[in-house]
């Protein structure tokens, strides 16, 4: 092959490098990003999840009792419990009142709170429980020591278990004759709540 095929690029076939065609070079860097482009279309909602556990039905038992009378409780013998009378009743669900008692339908754990406030004519120690048919209920009992004409409060909180049938009521003893002047306006109260059975 003649120089003059060489320059011209006719050496294709004879294996000879080509003469004249340049070669590509390095690649060069990379350019700065672009400005973002503008955002795309919302997609399409999801499947909707499965539906939780369904919430408590709040308390299947509750009631109770107030008295905002200004009341006299005579304890005449000491040691004698004297019925406390707290004669209007709260709303009541699954529960009953009678005569100062809050009846009980359901059986379960309660919840009882309850509250007395009074002034005594004499000097001593007083004692409140919360009755269960007229029997103490032994987490409930409270005893103060007490002084003519100063007010006194009794004030507690148990969880007992109850059956159906059981009338919850107050009552208030002295270790000496006395008397218990309740307090007006709200001096007793009581109320009963039938806690939540555990969810398994």
């Amino acid at each position: 092959m003649s120089i003059f095929d060489q320059i011209a690029g006719n050496g294709a076939g004879c294996g000879c490098p080509q003469i004249g065609v340049p070669l590509p070079g390095p690649v060069g860097p990379q350019g700065p990003a672009g400005v973002q482009g503008p955002t795309g279309p919302q997609g399409i909602p999801g499947p909707q999840g499965p539906t939780g556990p369904a919430g408590t039905a709040g308390l299947a038992a509750y009631g109770g009792a107030y008295s905002t009378a200004a009341t006299n409780i005579a304890m005449a013998t000491p040691g004698t419990q004297y019925v406390v009378f707290p004669e209007t009743p709260m709303p009541l669900s699954n529960m009953t009142y009678f005569l100062g008692r809050v009846g009980v339908s359901q059986a379960g754990d309660y919840e009882i709170i309850y509250d007395v406030r009074g002034v005594p004519a004499a000097t001593g120690t007083m004692t409140l429980t919360v009755q269960d048919n007229g029997v103490a209920i032994p987490a409930t009992v409270i005893t103060h020591a007490v002084t003519a004409g100063a007010q006194t409060a009794f004030s507690g909180d148990a969880i007992v278990p109850l059956l159906p049938g059981d009338a919850i009521g107050l009552a208030v003893s002295s270790s000496v004759a006395n008397a218990l002047q309740i307090s007006p306006n709200v001096g007793v109260t009581l109320t009963l709540k039938k806690l939540d059975a555990p969810v398994v």
